[in-house]
């Protein structure tokens, strides 16, 4: 049976035409695995094939829930990569998880062996995708999170190196400008979320970082 949770979302849900559900967040929707579970079970059996589930993931609830059956109800696996290496990682994250890094790089390891073997049997899985913050535009990132940082020392993710991770997982690798497109009028235009959200190309993607 679904969670009280689970049952509240459902409801809400059946009131809505949503073409896509995300689950994200500042938290981590996966540390409520089962209600996750409950949940997008729910919405296939109330919508069918007709809207998309997306789930934004830091994979550190893999350092307590070692379970890759939610990728069975899902449409699009987004992973919080933010780093190249383990150092970095922890500067720009401040993980409480020990070992925060290796845990991530298991999560995905495990991730890419079940896609392998999913799409050997000709079963569904979700598209995967990993992500960066783009931190090199200081001035966009409130002060708070700069405490302890002179001005040009935050550490900046490598790209190149980010987007070879990424390349050696056969995934996409998206760079999310979060701090300055939030400050852009353009970008909060519901019409132009809209239509970005549906693929349509405008004249504003040239200037785009985000991958599709």
């Amino acid at each position: 049976m679904p969670s009280e949770i689970a049952e509240e979302l459902l409801r809400e849900l059946d009131k809505e035409n949503s073409e896509e559900i995300v689950f994200c967040g500042m938290g981590e929707p996966l540390l409520r695995y089962n209600c996750m579970l409950d949940t997008c079970r729910g919405i296939r059996a109330l919508r069918s094939g007709d809207v998309s589930i997306r789930v934004d993931t830091s994979g550190l609830f893999w350092a307590r829930e070692k379970r890759l059956d939610i990728l069975d109800w899902i449409d699009i696996l987004s992973v919080s990569l933010n780093a190249e290496n383990a150092k970095k990682y922890t500067e720009l994250c401040q993980p409480r998880v020990d070992g925060a890094y290796e845990v991530l790089m298991d999560f995905l390891r495990a991730v890419k062996k079940d896609e392998i073997e999913k799409r050997d049997l000709k079963a569904h899985f979700p598209k995967v995708r990993l992500s960066i913050v783009d931190t090199s535009e200081e001035e966009f990132i409130p002060p708070s999170g700069r405490s302890g940082y002179a001005p040009g020392t935050f550490p900046v993710p490598d790209f190149d190196a980010c987007r070879k991770i990424a390349d050696g997982f056969g995934w996409p690798l998206i760079v999310k400008r979060l701090f300055r497109d939030s400050c852009d009028k353009i970008w909060s235009d519901p019409a132009v979320q809209n239509m970005c959200a549906r693929g349509i190309q405008i004249e504003h993607c040239k200037d785009c970082t985000y991958r599709h």
